[in-house]
């Protein structure tokens, strides 16, 4: 099962899955002094964008969601945040 993990300032981007797969879970996590903004993307092939969570976070606190989101193949995913922060995307 593939993860996204690490750190990010700014924003990052998965590689394009060519096959359909599964969200499991995501952790999202404020490293910085005050709150941030992040937004947790998917973006299919050729289609608009879909925020699957968009909103703020408290400084130490953690966004999490164990709800199964089937994507179809061709999709990325981006993440966007104003500040530091750790994440952890759970795909199948």
């Amino acid at each position: 099962m593939p993860v996204l993990k690490g750190n990010t300032s700014g924003s990052i981007a998965s590689v394009a899955y060519n096959i359909p797969c599964t969200i499991y879970s995501y952790y999202l996590t404020n490293k910085t002094g005050g709150s941030i903004t992040v937004n947790l993307v998917v973006i299919p092939d050729g289609d608009a964008p879909v925020y699957v969570w968009s909103g703020t976070i408290a400084t130490g606190s953690t966004e999490r969601s164990d709800v199964p989101i089937r994507l179809l193949s061709g999709f990325q995913v981006l993440l966007i945040t104003s500040g530091s922060m750790d994440y952890y995307i759970s795909i199948n």
